[in-house]
């Protein structure tokens, strides 16, 4: 078994930028929240569609969140972790949120309407994978990279 390395800037970035689904996690009145949620990456932010009545509408909104991603493997007990920590923010401009659905719309599989655009533009990024040896993009199964505007 080897020991953790730290990730690269870009290698968090690009981990994050590969993945679909992660876990945000948030503080209400009743103590910690971690929701498993589906993201995108747009420029250099994470965004969330969520409902106006969620949980993380009513207090993951305007407040420091962490996020993180993971990939494993469990057959060669390697993977990579990456932590992504930044105030979120409603998008409301119409032209960002045109701007983001022509980029990359995130997709929530939880069913009901879920209008709500929260956008986390990270001020800390970091990351640690098991197995130097490794390229954890090599074997993630969603492989979404491109993700700003040609």
């Amino acid at each position: 078994m080897s020991d953790p390395v730290q990730l690269s800037y870009w290698q968090c970035e690009s981990v994050l930028r590969a993945e679909v689904l992660g876990r945000i996690a948030f503080s209400a009145p009743d103590g910690p929240h971690i929701l498993p949620i589906n993201y995108s990456v747009v420029d250099e932010a994470i965004i969330v569609r969520t409902s106006p009545d969620s949980l993380l509408a009513a207090h993951g909104c305007g407040v420091t969140v962490a996020f993180e991603v993971d990939y494993i493997n469990h057959t060669y007990r390697r993977g990579c972790s990456v932590v992504a920590r930044g105030e979120t923010e409603i998008v409301a401009d119409p032209a960002e949120v045109a701007h983001i659905y022509r980029v990359w719309e995130p997709q929530p599989w939880a069913g009901g309407t879920r209008p709500l655009l929260l956008r986390l533009r990270w001020r800390e990024l970091s990351g640690r994978q098991l197995d130097p040896s490794w390229d954890p993009l090599s074997e993630v199964p969603v492989r979404r990279t491109e993700s700003r505007p040609r």
